[in-house]
């Protein structure tokens, strides 16, 4: 198991002590013990962990820049992918292994005080555009005008997909997203929050729903 650590207590070295391996990764100071090599064969309960582990972060990666903003305030002594994953590896997976997938509707990329998107609603609007509309809320307790638009857009069929940050502001209250040509007749998934100005408050985000790319 790893255990992050501060400099002080064994100063800032990396490398394989023994057993031990010491490292810094986004500025995170981590020692760990090296994997016991095993000739046991799994067990069956240990593949389903892996299979749903693995999903879940194949399916983050694909939102790492909207989660990067969505967790970045929880992201202490870990990533914010790292808390993505927390937040998401128990409900995110669906079904029975080995045949499981992922309830896009279940994903959450961020999470904080901001008030999410209110009466939010997509449709296809076009060639390669998917339109967004929502009532913008000015004036409630952590909501602004200038709060910032945050969209993540899957599409399943071709394990793709589309991230925005910052493209519109709350008192716009509406933006159309243009997808590239590989969108073209493929069910999306659209998720969107909203960041502060400054990037120091953000919503929770919120599934928007699905549409067929014209």
């Amino acid at each position: 198991m790893a255990r992050v650590i501060k400099p002080s207590q064994i100063g800032i070295s990396t490398g394989k002590v023994g057993n031990v391996v010491m490292s810094t990764w986004n500025g995170i100071h981590v020692m760990r013990g090296t994997p016991q090599k095993s000739n046991r064969p799994a067990s069956e309960a240990q593949l389903e962990q892996r299979a749903r582990f693995g999903l879940t972060n194949r399916f983050l990666q694909h939102a790492s820049e909207f989660v990067s903003i969505g967790f970045k305030k929880q992201a202490v002594g870990k990533t914010a992918q790292n808390v993505a994953f927390e937040l998401n590896s128990t409900k995110l997976i669906t079904g029975d292994y080995p045949d499981i997938s992922i309830d896009v509707s279940e994903l959450l990329l961020s999470q904080g005080k901001l008030l999410s998107a209110k009466n939010m609603t997509l449709a296809a609007d076009g060639p390669l555009k998917v339109s967004l509309s929502w009532t913008s809320s000015i004036g409630r307790k952590y909501s602004k005008a200038n709060d910032q638009l945050l969209i993540f857009v899957f599409a399943p069929g071709i394990d793709d997909s589309h991230t925005e940050i910052k493209v519109s502001s709350r008192d716009s209250g509406t933006y159309t997203i243009e997808l590239d040509d590989d969108f073209a007749g493929e069910e999306v998934h659209v998720f969107a929050a909203f960041v502060s100005e400054k990037g120091d408050l953000v919503s929770n985000s919120k599934y928007i729903g699905s549409t067929v790319v014209e």
